[in-house]
């Protein structure tokens, strides 16, 4: 570890770096702030962060961006350490990226993968020692490209879990009255059940059995609302094993019974085309 390294610049100074192994002692500190900026990229083992924002869980392949003045702490759970590489750094380079909204400490938590390229990555940044003001410029412009390109990495992460809990809602939608529509969506997926139950889950913050029953009471409230189908129909047509049982999701869900939601419908629109005559 090169630490206490300082390269002093007002556009970008660097003052700490390293690979260390950490973590796992209890009780924990307080939480702090820093007087610059640091990067972290835990390549081994995971925890928690936290700061004045919120809370938020890590694992290798977690890059933490901390920020000047933020209250924060990180830790692992007791007894399991993680290593990290991390470089301590402040300019106004990055003080403009804040100021711009490129960077924010209300998302400080950026997940890459694979890990190990962005572990080689940092490793290269570290490795680079600089003399004079032109090498500085340089080693600033690495840590900038590195951090866009984390970002930008992060960014298609998100994406690309839109994209799948878009598909993985779509496949339950398929299923919906079928007591096993959560299943079914993992196989049109090709999933294990399990596997797609925490994905979902995780992803989408809610169980996708609760998402199924979610979207057959928006179904429910529809056909109440828009069909003269009797409410032994529409139970039948939801999957449900009898009338009883429907009637006691929906108003679990909705709190009124169906009987009722549709009196309340259908009275709303009587009193609607009673005022536009």
């Amino acid at each position: 570890m090169n630490s206490g390294t300082s390269r002093q610049s007002s556009i970008y100074a660097r003052l700490e770096e390293g690979l260390i192994t950490k973590g796992g002692l209890w009780p924990l500190s307080a939480m702090r702030d820093l007087e610059a900026y640091a990067i972290v990229l835990i390549i081994r083992g995971g925890g928690t962060f936290e700061s004045q924002y919120g809370t938020e869980s890590l694992e290798a392949g977690s890059l933490l961006i901390l920020f000047p003045g933020v209250l924060h702490r990180y830790y692992a759970p007791k007894g399991k350490p993680w290593t990290e590489y991390f470089i301590v750094f402040k300019g106004t380079l990055f003080d403009v990226w804040w100021k711009a909204g490129l960077l924010s400490p209300e998302h400080p938590v950026i997940q890459l993968e694979p890990v190990g390229h962005w572990a080689k990555r940092m490793q290269s940044i570290i490795r680079h020692d600089s003399h004079g003001s032109g090498e500085g410029l340089l080693e600033a412009l690495r840590l900038q490209s590195f951090i866009a390109d984390a970002l930008a990495a992060g960014g298609q992460s998100r994406d690309d879990e839109n994209r799948w809990v878009a598909m993985a809602r779509e496949a339950i939608d398929q299923h919906l009255s079928d007591l096993d529509a959560v299943r079914l969506a993992a196989d049109d997926l090709g999933m294990g059940y399990e596997s797609f139950r925490k994905k979902f889950s995780q992803q989408a913050g809610q169980a996708p059995g609760q998402y199924r029953v979610e979207q057959l009471m928006l179904e429910a409230q529809r056909l109440l609302a828009n069909s003269e189908q009797s409410i032994k129909e529409i139970a039948d047509l939801l999957g449900f094993c009898d009338p009883y049982h429907f009637s006691k999701s929906f108003k679990a869900e909705s709190g009124v019974s169906p009987s009722e939601y549709r009196k309340r419908r259908r009275d709303q629109a009587a009193a609607f085309w009673e005022n536009r005559a």
